[in-house]
């Protein structure tokens, strides 16, 4: 996900360039479309992209597979100028092109996957997750045991409450 953008550096501002994403994030291919925007400062890349996630379900502990769409806009600034090729200072949270004129996307298309990633991940949105007594996943099986309600440490009460009704 590197590109060349040195003839682009030299273009005037608003010219637009097209290319297309093919790289790996992870051990995940990433393919989409992007575009390269001429900025005063730099290159603003605006891109869709496609990968495909493994992440553990929140309530059964499964693996499963996701695809997800990652959305991204940002400008990048060379580290040099391209006519004075004096050194630009920018802050350390600006993508930079680097000395060779080389725009790399990786970075932006890793916070980009973060940002899209599920607070807590389902593999469906009815799993029922596992049962809290015996841990089999109710989704692929039901439980034989007997369904315990309440806090552990408050049977002792509940057996002597049961025993009291009965007086």
């Amino acid at each position: 996900m590197r590109f060349n953008v040195s003839q682009q550096l030299k273009a005037p501002v608003g010219v637009v360039r097209a290319y297309d994403i093919d790289g790996r994030l992870g051990n995940e291919l990433v393919t989409g479309r992007a575009t390269f925007t001429r900025t005063a400062a730099g290159i603003l890349v605006q891109a869709e992209c496609q990968t495909k996630a493994v992440w553990t379900c929140g309530r059964c502990a499964g693996p499963y597979t996701q695809l997800m769409t990652l959305e991204i806009e940002e400008e990048f600034i060379p580290a040099y100028d391209m006519v004075s090729r004096a050194r630009v200072e920018i802050d350390e949270e600006t993508y930079r092109i680097d000395a060779s004129h080389t725009l790399d996307l990786a970075e932006a298309v890793q916070e980009g996957a973060l940002l899209a990633s599920p607070i807590k991940p389902l593999c469906r949105s009815n799993c029922a997750g596992l049962c809290p007594v015996c841990g089999a996943n109710l989704n692929e099986a039901t439980c034989t045991c007997a369904a315990r309600s309440g806090h552990a440490a408050l049977a002792e009460l509940g057996r002597r409450w049961t025993e009291r009704q009965a007086i």
